[in-house]
């Protein structure tokens, strides 16, 4: 299980406009190629598979340009750390498992 809620995550980057995401997530550190690369995720990923490549920090077989290959190492790192900036990365929270009676 991840330690961030990558499903609320999920959710607001399918849910929300790209312009807006762009103008709240771009500027000098997270590059428009960064949001590119997390954009290309996201359009190539469900949720599961999404949390996957978050947690482990890959990447789905996507094709990215030379730019987004230059980056490509620090990549995860640099997005958890604008995301937690944003305030749209939040911890995961523990599921409730419920008793079912007999």
């Amino acid at each position: 299980m991840s330690q961030y809620d990558t499903e609320s995550l999920y959710q607001f980057l399918t849910s929300t406009p790209e312009k807006g995401l762009r103008k709240m997530m771009v500027d000098a550190k997270f590059t428009e190629p960064h949001f590119n690369m997390l954009m290309k995720v996201v359009r190539a990923t469900s949720q599961s598979e999404f949390d996957t490549c978050f947690t482990k920090q890959d990447f789905p077989k996507v094709k990215f340009n030379d730019k987004e290959t230059a980056i490509k190492a620090k990549f995860w790192s640099e997005c958890m750390n604008c995301l937690n900036a944003r305030g749209l990365l939040a911890p995961a929270q523990a599921k409730k498992v419920e008793k079912i009676a007999a």
